[in-house]
């Protein structure tokens, strides 16, 4: 048994919480140091670019790394680490390539050419050529985690409880699963069967008398299918029990759990509102009874005893479904349409007045990624959040949320980024990558060599406006040439930009050969792939590089860890590439708010927008921060100032706090004089309702009406937007209190006004949470432990 096996044994013993990385290891360092190690490294790398850009040789002081660390015999080779090197080697070794490099890395040379001169460098394929590892199952390291979960159950922990049983079945070896002819096995990496000698300090091993070959994993879904007995997920207990009675169990176990399936079945077909406790309230399994010696009646009929439940409860809504599409538009509805403009590119335009909280697009992502930090958190296909979930029957990195979420990433892309995930785990590249990678697995080689050089000649051929539809003008966000016609912002990168798009590209190319799965043929055969395949592949990598870069959006869940709805953080887990939604323009003081339900984007009108404007969404929000911090989050990114009306107002600064309203003209939309009830500009009396003549689509109204329900509306949004936000509570009425405000702000009232932002604020905070939320039960719960 390893050493690392052996510590983490002795944490059982000391009782402490231990955390996991994708080898089931403990890592080294704590998480503080490696965010400095990063920084650091970052930096150093862009402080040798500078000095590429000198055209001369780094100082002494220049050459040493910028981290001192302990020599460790086992260190991977992260991405910085090898830019480093890479810049090093160059400088030292071949400075009269530092001014080619600055030549070809420009706007005007093409993807093709810059990839191309980067390939040719004998220095990349030395510097840049990843280590790279696999992720491996053991059923040593399964037992630990499995019996850390019954150390923490016995304490009445349920959190780490469950967090350990997940891990102990994602580290445990996997029988083989056969999805469209392959056979997906695991790798494992210290076969009971082959240890002849235990090493001090090892913490035993399961019972397997009676069990079937795959002990540890049957154990693991044992323990877990009492705790979630014990949990009420009776459907998700009923799915455990009959995975262990496949795996094999001894007789007296299989008895035991046919009397806990049949017990979830009765519950199932007939809920009721108390339910009684579980074995797990003094024991989850026969082997754990069999350590202790005692032994208890596990009959799950037994007299309910009050134990504390997992500290939070999460949420994951489906989205809601868009009926009237849009037909040059489809994830949009058809009140919307896109135009163009030399300044602004296309942009989407309200081709009908659009109300407030109009559903206005739905769109599911065409390529997703969940963050490598939340791999065992969320389904890697649906990107839901999974309470108790399956594990990749090959790798121990991935989980998935069903058997049909597992059967479509098996036979899809995971199949495919199986072997390769460990090394970008190591690599620590960031989201983008990621998404490049599910791209092209998705896409598969040969189809992409198929349809990368039509689209690409496509748009030679036409104009910017038409970019991304197809000859029949639609614009279709599950084909790959809207992914492709992405802005990337290329003319406006410098060189150092473009060199590490380069060099981006050359580490996952490099990444896909080894990986063994995405250079096949049509037939499923694997192939060496051609200089000109290469070259290909590259190339296309730069380019998606640098329009995810621009593109990409976050796929987040709200995370309710007290009653302040204001007040809870937003956690990205993942990210993905929406094509359509990718054609709304920023506004710091957006019309429309965008929200998460897994791998969909929703997309919600936040108040009223008139025919012909523009349909915007915030890239950062408008009251976080004062305009120059703003524009310093946005152009790096975006590349581009934003003129919108908070940057105009110089928002929050320039925008009064304050509840006082003056009511406006329905014609010209300026003020109505409070004394005199008429428009100063176009002479509109306000003293009752009227149809303006020459106008039918337009009315007056009763000034003093409507004044007295704007007002009551005002106070009745304090006391809702008190229990919505400070009280944390979920009222549909309350929420329809908000929205009739929004409204009327909309029709009647001057606007910008204060309580009509902070009102849209409410609405999109609260629309955050019923979308996709993680809600924690105790107040002061840091964070959602189970992961």
């Amino acid at each position: 048994m390893s050493v690392g096996t052996c510590q983490l044994a002795l944490c059982i013993e000391l009782g402490q919480v231990v955390s996991v990385d994708w080898r089931g290891r403990a890592p080294v360092t704590n998480e503080a140091a490696n965010s400095h190690d990063s920084q650091a490294r970052r930096h150093h790398r862009c402080s040798l670019l500078d000095i590429m850009a000198e055209g001369r040789s780094p100082m002494k002081s220049e050459r040493r790394s910028p981290v001192k660390r302990d020599r460790i015999t086992d260190v991977p080779k992260t991405y910085d680490g090898m830019v480093t090197s890479f810049i090093m080697t160059l400088t030292h070794r071949r400075p009269e390539k530092l001014k080619e490099i600055q030549a070809i890395m420009k706007p005007e040379s093409s993807t093709l050419d810059m990839f191309s001169f980067l390939w040719g460098l004998r220095e990349a394929h030395f510097k840049l050529n990843p280590d790279y590892f696999a992720s491996k199952k053991s059923d040593d390291s399964s037992f630990i985690y499995w019996r850390l979960g019954n150390t923490h159950l016995s304490r009445k922990d349920k959190d780490l409880a469950l967090k350990y049983f997940n891990l102990a079945i994602q580290l445990a070896p996997h029988p083989p699963m056969v999805i469209d002819d392959k056979v997906i096995s695991c790798q494992v990496s210290i076969k009971r069967d082959d240890i002849q000698e235990k090493l001090e300090g090892n913490p035993g091993c399961h019972n397997s008398e009676g069990w079937g070959e795959y002990v540890s994993l049957a154990h693991a879904y044992e323990a877990r299918s009492y705790l979630l007995f014990d949990l009420e997920e009776y459907s998700k207990c009923k799915r455990d029990i009959e995975l262990v009675l496949d795996l094999g169990c001894p007789p007296m176990i299989a008895a035991k759990l046919n009397h806990l399936k049949a017990a979830c079945e009765e519950r199932i077909e007939s809920p009721r509102e108390e339910v009684v406790a579980s074995p797990t309230s003094s024991t989850s399994s026969h082997s754990r009874r069999s350590e202790s010696g005692g032994s208890t009646d596990s009959s799950p009929h037994r007299k309910p005893v009050v134990e504390p439940p997992l500290s939070f409860k999460y949420k994951c809504s489906d989205p809601p479904v868009l009926v009237d599409h849009s037909s040059a538009i489809p994830a949009f509805s058809s009140s919307v349409g896109v135009e163009y403009s030399e300044d602004m590119g296309r942009y989407l335009v309200a081709k009908k007045n659009i109300s407030h909280g109009e559903l206005v697009a739905v769109e599911e992502g065409y390529c997703t990624a969940v963050r490598l930090e939340h791999v065992r958190t969320y389904c890697v296909v649906c990107l839901k959040r999974t309470l108790s979930p399956l594990p990749c029957p090959s790798c121990s990195m991935v989980v998935f949320c069903s058997d049909n979420c597992r059967i479509q990433g098996l036979a899809n892309v995971h199949w495919q980024e199986c072997p390769i995930l460990p090394t970008m785990a190591e690599l620590n590249m960031g989201v983008n990558p990621l998404l490049a990678l599910n791209l092209f697995l998705k896409n598969t080689h040969t189809k992409l060599r198929e349809i990368a050089p039509q689209v690409i000649a496509e748009t030679r051929h036409q104009p910017p406006q038409l970019r991304g539809f197809s000859y029949e003008g639609v614009y279709d966000h599950t084909h790959y040439r809207t992914v492709y016609n992405l802005v990337t912002n290329k003319a406006n990168r410098g060189y150092k930009d473009l060199l590490s798009k380069a060099m981006e590209a050359f580490v996952i190319v490099k990444v896909l050969q080894a990986g063994g799965r995405y250079f096949v043929d049509s037939e499923g055969e694997k192939f060496y792939p051609t200089e000109e395949d290469l070259m290909f592949t590259g190339a296309l990598l730069m380019h998606h590089m640098m329009n995810f870069g621009c593109n990409s959006g976050g796929i987040f869940e709200v995370e309710i860890i007290g009653k302040e709805v204001d007040k809870n953080p937003i956690r990205l887990y993942g990210d993905g590439i929406f094509p359509a939604v990718s054609l709304m323009n920023h506004a710091c003081y957006a019309n429309c708010v965008v929200l998460s339900y897994g791998k969909f984007r929703v997309v919600k009108a936040t108040r009223a927008i008139r025919a012909g404007s523009q349909l915007t969404c915030q890239y950062v929000d408008a009251l976080n921060g004062n305009l120059m911090e703003r524009r310093a989050r946005l152009l790096p990114r975006y590349f581009f100032i934003c003129h919108c009306e908070a940057c105009e107002g110089n928002w929050p600064e320039g925008l009064q706090y304050t509840t006082a309203f003056n009511l406006r003209c329905v014609r010209c939309q300026v003020l109505v004089n409070a004394n005199t009830k008429k428009c100063s500009q176009c002479n509109l009396y306000y003293h009752k309702r009227a149809t303006v003549s020459g106008e039918p689509h337009l009315a007056t109204y009763e000034y003093n009406l409507v004044r007295k329900k704007v007002d009551q509306a005002l106070k009745d949004y304090k006391r809702a937007e008190h229990r919505l936000i400070k009280r944390g509570e979920e009222s549909e009425a309350d929420m329809r209190t908000v929205s009739n405000l929004i409204e009327l702000y909309d029709d009647f009232v001057e606007l910008p006004s204060y309580i009509h932002v902070a009102a849209q604020s409410t609405y999109n905070s609260m629309n955050y949470k019923f979308s996709c939320s993680a809600y924690a039960v105790e107040d002061n719960n840091p964070q959602c432990l189970v992961s």
